[in-house]
């Protein structure tokens, strides 16, 4: 069920993942050799983003949380492009053969009766899925109240794709800066963008 307000592109899929599965991906994470300081944009700047992660995508012996977090980020953008068909629409120009087999533009009337199979076939035409990057922010520090591993997906549009695992899970896509309001473990997601 979407909560009512104001339109602000921004989904939040409680249970992308299993909690479970989602500490024991955190816990592998905390206990890699791998961990690196957190970059934002061109390099390490710890007084803007202190934390640490791990790239997962093409790394030996993380094939399996990839494919998973993959699996669950494909699955929540199912549904965003269900609720905002916009987000393929506005920027591609999408056409479709009509009844008489004339091209057509794609509406976002097209899209709430649209075939399963149609969609997903759609979706990754048009996207491309990106690396998997892990990151882990320490309690109190790196802009968080808590302790909070999150998994991190880019794609092409939206251009990112968030997977938040801290005791619940959700897949976030969106046009700005996303927290969900509460999660299992009273911890907040980090405030991460994602714009479309």
């Amino acid at each position: 069920m979407h909560e009512q307000g104001p339109v602000d592109f921004i989904e939040v899929i409680h249970n992308a993942v299993p909690s479970d599965v989602c500490a024991a991906i955190v816990a592998r994470m905390q206990g890699s050799d791998r961990l690196s300081p957190g970059a934002v944009g061109s390099g390490v700047f710890p007084e803007l983003k202190r934390s640490k992660g791990l790239r997962i995508s093409g790394l030996d012996g993380w094939r399996d949380v990839d494919n998973l977090l993959q699996q669950a980020v494909f699955a929540g953008l199912l549904s965003y492009l269900r609720r905002y068909p916009q987000a393929l629409i506005a920027p591609l120009m999408l056409q479709i053969q009509d009844s008489n087999g004339q091209p057509r533009r794609m509406t976002a009337e097209d899209f709430p009766q649209m075939e399963p199979g149609t969609l997903a076939e759609l979706a990754r035409t048009c996207l491309r899925p990106g690396a998997i990057n892990l990151q882990w922010y320490q309690a109190g520090e790196g802009a968080t109240p808590t302790g909070i591993a999150s998994c991190t997906r880019r794609t092409r549009r939206p251009r990112r794709c968030i997977a938040t695992c801290c005791g619940c899970c959700t897949s976030t896509m969106g046009s700005r800066k996303a927290r969900p309001s509460s999660c299992s473990r009273g911890a907040r997601s980090p405030r991460v963008p994602a714009a479309c």
